[in-house]
């Protein structure tokens, strides 16, 4: 990330509250909350005020379940501009070795799949969740291209049955 990129993505407080730099959200309340309002509850977007209860929701939480939930909502409520501020903020809250791993998680995909452990089934499903979707399709099509006529057939019929969701 260059220094102009981390400087446009580093909150600066202003005298009416918090903005991004480079961002042309210039507009703030200027007037103080009434007493047991907050300014978010009064002048927040109705998509920042959900994203912000399930952030919260998130945290509380702590488990896989509860972030991959929320990562779902951030994308239908966000703007990918704002997705990607929010994801330079929180890697910024990180030391750079974390967020160098953190970041490669996604940007390197999954890798090769491992041996099974318990099944072959039970091991493709863990390694398709932390896969990339081109390491899907490559890893889909190539196994696909190895099968038997007959097991192609029949997996197309089981696709078309709509068994694979």
């Amino acid at each position: 990330m260059s220094t102009q990129q981390i400087e446009n993505a580093v909150p600066s407080v202003t005298g009416n509250g918090v903005s991004l730099k480079g961002s042309s959200n210039t507009h703030s309340p200027s007037c103080t909350p009434l007493p047991g309002r907050s300014t978010m509850s009064l002048y927040g977007k109705d998509d920042h005020k959900r994203v912000s209860k399930m952030l919260g929701y998130a945290l509380t939480l702590g488990d896989e379940r509860a972030w991959t939930d929320a990562s779902v909502v951030f994308q239908a409520r966000l703007t990918p501009t704002e997705c990607g501020r929010a994801a330079a903020a929180f890697l910024l809250a990180l030391d750079e070795d974390q967020a160098g791993e953190v970041a490669g998680m996604f940007l390197h995909g999954a890798g090769m799949p491992q041996s099974p452990l318990f099944s072959p089934m039970d091991q493709a499903s863990h390694w398709a969740d932390m896969a990339s979707t081109g390491e899907r399709k490559a890893h889909c099509l190539a196994s696909y291209n190895r099968l038997s006529p007959q097991d192609q057939a029949a997996f197309l019929q089981h696709v078309k049955n709509g068994a694979a969701t």
